[in-house]
């Protein structure tokens, strides 16, 4: 059986006949990228209205390679700038997951 991805991206088997393939497998495997393409947009344009606006923006595995974080009081969360050693607040967002607005104390 192909997979929704290889049927997306045209990478079945050669050996395999095209007519095994649905066109209702196709459509919907279609549809999948297309809905993640979309999602992956509107995180992009996301952080980038965020970094206009603040500066600085981190997702949840870069925020772990430069920060301690110590508490979560949504929307705010107490860190330490690993580099610096300095403590301070980020603000944090849901969905998708972005910190920003980095203060020293």
């Amino acid at each position: 059986m192909v997979s929704q991805k290889e049927a997306v991206h045209g990478l079945w088997p050669l050996d395999m006949p095209l007519s095994l393939l649905s066109f209702n497998h196709v459509y919907t495997g279609a549809l999948l990228g297309v809905a993640e393409l979309v999602e992956r947009r509107k995180k992009m344009d996301e952080r980038r209205e965020l970094e206009e606006k603040y500066g600085k923006v981190w997702t949840t595995k870069e925020v772990q390679e430069d920060f301690t974080i110590h508490a979560f009081s949504a929307p705010y969360v107490s860190a330490t700038h690993k580099e610096s050693g300095k403590r301070g607040v980020l603000v944090f967002q849901d969905r998708p997951r972005f910190y920003f607005d980095w203060r020293e104390e």
